[in-house]
């Protein structure tokens, strides 16, 4: 077993790596239902892969250097978002050339949805 720098066992470094954590939050594939649900652990996921902020779109003015981390970080987020998906909605989805585009049409398409279900399982449970 690792020890610390004064002998104590379980030091910094010796538990899972951050990737092993983020792969772990990653959640299940995207049926088509509980969006809601869906949509926080997959915040959670890409907050986790330091990549959630690119959803808010692009910034007006960045450096060269930070052009560049806003591309990779908008690829990584496009890739796992596209990843979560059920392969009946991957191809909807894959001509989204931003995250920010990306995360809206989800919205759009299975926000609004996903509050009827709710309200009918509201409905279920107080009948």
């Amino acid at each position: 077993m690792a020890t610390g720098a004064n002998g104590a066992a379980g030091a910094f470094g010796t538990g899972p790596s951050a990737g092993g954590f983020a792969a772990a939050l990653k959640p299940e594939t995207f049926d088509g239902s509980f969006y809601k649900r869906w949509r926080s652990r997959m915040i959670l996921w890409l907050i986790a892969m330091n990549c959630s902020q690119v959803a808010q779109g692009k910034p007006e003015q960045y450096t060269p250097e930070e052009e560049s981390r806003f591309e990779a970080a908008d690829n990584l987020f496009r890739g796992g978002v596209i990843s979560a998906l059920a392969e009946k909605y991957v191809d909807s989805y894959l001509s989204y050339k931003t995250s920010k585009e990306l995360w809206d049409a989800l919205d759009e398409n299975f926000g609004v949805s996903d509050a009827g279900s709710e309200l009918y399982l509201m409905e279920q449970l107080y009948d």
